[in-house]
């Protein structure tokens, strides 16, 4: 498990590198990329590297069970969707990262904010979160802050969503209307 968490490092550095990403510094904050105006943390790209590297591998174990995703030569030799592995995760990351930074304008047009129960979830999350991968995320370049940034998107796309569909806020999850539509929506 470690070694695929040390090769994600790798395989996130090499993609930053190919891509040509400078990080800029500012008040102690490297930037790898700016999207729409909007400054993207390099702690945040490097998460999204990371999530797109589990993805791959896992995709890549769904494919062939006899593919050892354990070790990050072999993965680096794989091939998805036409284009070498670095450069799928590569281009992976930098679609969560547009993600990233469009519900964050969309949550600041909405003129949205997070709840205190949203924040205490997060807040007790990523408490637990760090508790248990504080130090090998801290290694690798990713600050609790990103991880926390990244949670809290993840809490306003909810929010985006629930908004756009005229939900916002007004059923609470455990609702049963609103756990109908997540069936209807999620069904495939």
């Amino acid at each position: 498990m470690f070694r695929w968490k040390k090769a994600a490092a790798v395989l996130a550095a090499a993609a930053m590198t190919a891509a040509g990403v400078g990080c800029t510094a500012g008040s102690g904050t490297a930037y790898a990329m700016t999207i729409d105006g909007v400054q993207v943390n390099a702690g945040i790209y490097i998460y999204y590297s990371y999530a797109s590297y589990m993805e791959l591998t896992q995709t890549l174990q769904s494919e062939n069970s006899e593919l050892d995703v354990s070790d990050k030569d072999v993965v680096k030799e794989q091939k998805m969707d036409g284009v070498s592995s670095e450069e799928w995760i590569k281009n992976k990351a930098l679609e969560y990262c547009q993600r990233y930074v469009a519900i964050e304008k969309k949550f600041e047009e909405l003129d949205l904010s997070l709840t205190e129960e949203e924040n205490k979830e997060i807040s007790s999350t990523i408490d637990s979160f760090w508790d248990t991968n504080g130090e090998l995320y801290e290694k690798n370049g990713i600050a609790k802050s990103s991880v926390q940034s990244v949670l809290e998107n993840t809490y306003m796309t909810n929010d985006v969503f629930l908004y756009l569909s005229g939900l916002h806020r007004e059923y609470p999850l455990n609702n049963p209307v609103w756990k109908m539509i997540l069936k209807i929506e999620y069904r495939s």
